[in-house]
């Protein structure tokens, strides 16, 4: 009966593909725009007061604020953005302008502070790119 044989290097790779595959990695074509989405089921949507960050790495890329009296702040690197009527519709996606090679593997986050509570992560994706 044969034997098959495992090199490290192909054990590294596929144990690299894997744990990528398990953060849900979205492909994105280098140069043109990617939208990492993120649609989490909460209640907490619904409070006022929200902050949302999405971070990359650690670094916050976005930060929007829904204030009491509806006004809605948003703060952002590179134009990244996310829709105003993100609370009402759920749909927390954030869309990056253009893919840059160094995003390749880069883990976004995003992290919700509701008024007087801690931070509550919704979402984390990986982004890997290609072309």
């Amino acid at each position: 009966m044969p034997v098959v044989q495992w090199s490290p290097a192909l054990l590294l790779g596929l144990f690299t593909v894997c744990s990528c595959v398990d953060e849900e990695c979205i492909v994105g074509i280098v140069g043109h725009p990617v939208l990492l989405p993120c649609y989490p089921h909460t209640d907490l949507l619904r409070l006022q007061n929200v902050t949302l960050e999405w971070r990359e790495e650690g670094e916050v890329v976005l930060k929007a604020e829904w204030k009491q009296d509806g006004d809605v702040l948003v703060w952002s690197l590179n134009s990244a953005s996310i829709a105003n009527n993100a609370l009402h519709t759920g749909n927390l996606s954030l869309s990056l302008p253009r893919v840059s090679p160094k995003e390749d593997q880069r883990v976004y986050s995003l992290v919700m502070t509701p008024a007087e509570n801690g931070s509550l992560l919704l979402c984390s994706r990986c982004l890997k790119t290609a072309g």
